[in-house]
């Protein structure tokens, strides 16, 4: 469904094994949702400086920033760090066009692009106003906690 600018809006970062790619976890990439979208089932639009494939059996830390428009402009964006290092944006975005529209959830979710078994870890999952930045530690073994923060 494409958004009419009153209804939803969607952006996010996912990986290129969820459209069909041979090699898991595959690449971030940008995927939204806006009222001048392409297609049906929304954008892509890969990093400006893309990584290699992920590797499996690493922590990565991703950093997705969204800003709605405002209200008559295409100033909307969304921005992306992997690992505290820059890796893209995309700009001039239309998301909405009333203020009753707004980002107001966040959404974690896991699939994959195939029958075999998969895993993947989340941890110390924050939802902030402004970038945190990353602090990469862990192991991996099953996080002994996990953590939501919202301000």
């Amino acid at each position: 469904i494409v958004p009419n600018g009153t209804d939803f809006f969607i952006g996010m970062i996912t990986n290129t094994v969820n459209l069909g790619s041979p090699t898991a976890p595959g690449e971030a990439i940008f995927y939204y949702y806006h009222p001048e979208q392409i297609g049906a089932f929304g954008d892509i639009t890969e990093l400006d400086a893309p990584q290699s494939a992920s590797l499996t059996n690493q922590w990565y830390c991703e950093e997705l920033e969204i800003k709605a428009n405002t209200i008559g402009q295409h100033d909307g964006y969304l921005k992306i760090w992997i690992n505290d290092v820059f890796k893209g944006q995309v700009s001039n975005l239309r998301f909405r066009d009333t203020t009753d529209l707004r980002v107001n959830a966040v959404q974690i979710t896991n699939s994959g692009g195939g029958p075999q078994v998969e895993h993947k870890w989340f941890d110390n999952i924050v939802v902030n106003d402004t970038q945190i930045g990353c602090s990469i530690t862990g192991s991996l073994n099953a996080p002994t906690n996990l953590q939501v923060t919202v301000p």
